[in-house]
C-alpha cells in the first residue's frame, strides 16, 4: 500500500458507453479521461488524485484497493466546493462500472469512507480488508473504527502489517498520521489484547521493545466484549484528534 495513489487513478474500460458529440454528455463528464472517435465503445475513467487526499488515509486506501482487478467497486471523489462554514464539499461515491453518458445513475456512496453509514451494507473494498484480519476482535474494531471516523481525511487501519524490518512482528492494525503540531510522522501499532492473549508477557514486552525501536508508538487496547473495544476506539481516535 503506497501513502497516496500516484498522480492519476485510472479504471480501465470502466464507461461501457458513451455518446461524445454533443454538450451534456460523456465528453463533458469530469471523470472521463479520453474522448474516443466513436460511439459506444468502452472507455478509461478516473481523476486526478486532489490536494486534500491524506497519506494511508481512509480516502487512499480506497482509491488504491478499487485499482486491484480482485475489487469490481471503483472509488470516485472531487472538491465540488465549499459551504458557509468553510467546510469542503466533496462529490464521492463507487461505481462498478458507468452504465450511460450520466454517471449519476452508476454511483452510490461508498461504504467504506462513510463508516457503513450509507451505501450499500458492506463491499468488496471493505470485505478485502475484513479478511486480511485475523480474529473477530480485529473485525469488530475495524468496523467500529470506519464508523466513528466516518467522512473524516482520517487514517485507515492497516490490519496485520510488518513491523520490523526483519519481518519478525505483526501489529493488529497500523495508522501512520502527521502530526499538526510537530509536522513529523506518527507510526501507531495498534495491538489488541484479548483475555487469552497479550497478557504483559516478556514475550509482549520484547516485541514491543523492537516495535518502538524502530518507530512506532504502541497502543493496546482491551478486547472484553464490543464495549471496551468501543472505549478503545474512542481513545484512540482521540489521540489522533491531539495530533
Amino acid at each position: 500500500m503506497l501513502p497516496l495513489p500516484f498522480g492519476r487513478i485510472v479504471y480501465a474500460k470502466h464507461g461501457e458507453y458513451h455518446q461524445w458529440a454533443s454538450a451534456g454528455d460523456c465528453g463533458q463528464c469530469k471523470f472521463n479521461l479520453e474522448i474516443p472517435n466513436s460511439f459506444g465503445v468502452r472507455i478509461d475513467c478516473g481523476y486526478s488524485v486532489p490536494d486534500f487526499l491524506m497519506p494511508y488515509s481512509v480516502r487512499s486506501v480506497t482509491a488504491q484497493l478499487g485499482m486491484l482487478s480482485l475489487i469490481p467497486c471503483h472509488y470516485f471523489v472531487s472538491k465540488k466546493g465549499i459551504d458557509g462554514q468553510g467546510n469542503l464539499i466533496l462529490e464521492e461515491g463507487c461505481m462498478e462500472r458507468c452504465l450511460g453518458c450520466d454517471y449519476t445513475g452508476s454511483i452510490h456512496d461508498c461504504s467504506l469512507v462513510s463508516g457503513r453509514t450509507m451505501g450499500p451494507p458492506s463491499c468488496a473494498g471493505l470485505e478485502f480488508l475484513r479478511n486480511q484480519c485475523q480474529s473477530d476482535n480485529e473485525r469488530t474494531f475495524l468496523d467500529l473504527y470506519l464508523r466513528m471516523n466516518k467522512d473524516r481525511e482520517g487514517p485507515m487501519p492497516i490490519p496485520q502489517c510488518y513491523v520490523d524490518p526483519l519481518d519478525r512482528y505483526r501489529s493488529d492494525f497500523v495508522l501512520v498520521a502527521k502530526s499538526n503540531i510537530s509536522r513529523d510522522w506518527e507510526w501507531l501499532s495498534i495491538e489488541l489484547d484479548s483475555r487469552m492473549y497479550h497478557q504483559n508477557s516478556p514475550a509482549d514486552a520484547e516485541k514491543d521493545a523492537v516495535v518502538s525501536q524502530n518507530g512506532f508508538r504502541v497502543i493496546r487496547i482491551r478486547t472484553e466484549g464490543e464495549r471496551s473495544i468501543l472505549r478503545g476506539v474512542r481513545e484512540l481516535l482521540l489521540t489522533l484528534e491531539r495530533l
